[in-house]
């Protein structure tokens, strides 16, 4: 009985220096364990890779599109901004006839007497002045045409005089006028609508971010280069069935021109504003 114990204890031995010996060979001293995570770091890391040389222009849509553009990545740094200033800002001609802007799916939006077309595009010898290098010459490229480009700082005088005029203007082949910068309308203040004026009767206190987010983008649109508006604090409400409009009242913008924003709000509750007076 104890002999066949004692093989049973030497046949478990060798079984278990057989394992030991096993897991050494396929785990062999100085190993690290596998990264769970190694896989996907280094699938981060390339995806990084791809998104061009790490500067502004991977930010955004049309940045995304542009870091992916081999005539984009051949360019030198100033070059680039130069490229992204052009392609991350819209371009309007005083008369809001024609206009150039740069969609996210690699698209140039050309508009010219209210039709708009969609055109492949690049930009090409491109030589940028001065020490920002968001002005200067280049080729614009519009399907297999080329255009003269060239985009200017405005003139202190220039921007003051004309209502329309930004900082910066395009001249371009492709269009008979120069196109000026619509600027997004980065720090528009509304003034005039502190309590007592009236305003929250106007407008309810909840909607009034979005109130002046929506007279930002259209003041951004239609008077560029104003940077705030100050409400009447005056207006007329007219009833329309079971709800009420109200006519007559109006903001003005601090551009050169002082231009009136008229104000109309729906009984739904909706608004629009105009330069032309309020609807009747």
């Amino acid at each position: 009985m104890l002999e066949t114990k004692a093989k049973v204890m030497i046949a478990g031995v060798a079984v278990l220096l057989v394992a030991l010996i096993a897991f050494m060979v396929a785990n062999p001293a100085g190993k690290k364990a596998d990264n769970p995570d190694s896989g996907d770091q280094a699938a981060q890391e390339e995806q990084t890779d791809a998104t061009g040389d790490g500067d502004s222009s991977s930010d955004g849509s049309v940045g995304n599109w542009l870091a992916q553009q081999g005539w984009y990545k051949s360019l030198d740094t100033d070059q680039k901004t130069f490229a992204v200033y052009v392609a991350n800002n819209k371009w309007r001609d005083a008369q809001n006839s024609c206009s150039l802007s740069f969609a996210a799916d690699g698209t140039a939006l050309v508009t010219d007497n209210g039709q708009t077309e969609q055109h492949e595009w690049s930009l090409d010898d491109i030589e940028p002045q001065g020490g920002d290098a968001v002005h200067g010459t280049a080729v614009l490229k519009v399907d297999d045409k080329s255009y003269v480009f060239q985009c200017n700082a405005s003139d202190t005088r220039t921007v003051e005089v004309e209502p329309d005029a930004t900082d910066s203007y395009l001249q371009c082949s492709l269009f008979d006028e120069q196109l000026f910068r619509v600027k997004d309308a980065e720090g528009f203040s509304l003034e005039g609508t502190e309590d007592g004026t009236g305003f929250n009767e106007v407008v309810p206190a909840d909607k009034q971010d979005q109130f002046k987010q929506d007279l930002k983008d259209w003041c951004a649109e239609n008077v560029p280069n104003a940077t705030s508006a100050t409400w009447s604090g005056s207006y007329s409400v007219k009833r329309d069935g079971d709800g009420k409009r109200i006519l007559n009242t109006f903001l003005t913008g601090n551009d050169s021109s002082k231009t009136k924003i008229y104000l109309y709000i729906a009984s739904d509750g909706s608004w629009s504003f105009s330069t032309r007076g309020s609807n009747n």
